[in-house]
């Protein structure tokens, strides 16, 4: 969950909410050229069950009711599309832009995790964690007009795709501060 003036949104990968590849725009699914028409938003419950509800990805008049980066969409595989201020009762609501974290260093081969749910594998609603690497220097694409990626190493699967990535460490850590 993402947190906008108190408006509660998801951030995923533009061709999860299409079903269309970013830079061809052709179908991910060939075969049947199926896109979406809505999504389901699973959330972990106060009772350790899980909650889920679903949302139109169109309005009434066929617009996608999500948003685009609107620096450079064609090389920013992002949307968000917003879910409103309520969750069901009992949701455990936690956006990501709202934890407090130690603003430190991340660098080449640090730890990073990808939460996602491979070929819809999950506990209770939980994703699974796959650990990765970061494979390039944050400032290798600053050089680059246009170039707003990161390149990480991980062993993964379908289902990753728009997936939550985090730097985690349980050990000494370099602040950004030098510290």
């Amino acid at each position: 969950l993402w947190n906008k003036g108190g408006v509660l949104g998801i951030v995923t990968a533009w061709h999860c909410l299409t079903g269309t590849h970013p830079h061809t725009r052709q179908p991910l699914s060939p075969e049947t050229g199926a896109r979406p028409n809505k999504v389901e938003v699973s959330l972990l419950m106060n009772d350790c069950g899980q909650g889920s509800f679903f949302i139109d990805l169109y309005d009434e008049d066929g617009a996608p009711i999500w948003y685009i980066h609107p620096l450079g969409f064609a090389e920013i595989d992002l949307a968000v599309i917003y879910i409103g201020a309520e969750l069901p009762v009992g949701a455990i609501n936690v956006a990501v832009n709202q934890i407090e974290c130690l603003d430190w260093t991340v660098t080449v081969g640090s730890d990073l995790f990808i939460l996602g749910y491979p070929r819809n594998l999950h506990r209770m609603g939980l994703p699974i964690w796959k650990r990765a690497s970061l494979a390039i220097d944050f400032d290798a694409t600053l050089d680059e007009p246009g170039q707003r990626h990161l390149l990480v190493d991980t062993a993964s699967r379908e289902g990753m795709s728009g997936a939550l990535v985090i730097a985690r460490s349980n050990g000494p850590i370099t602040l950004a501060t030098g510290d």
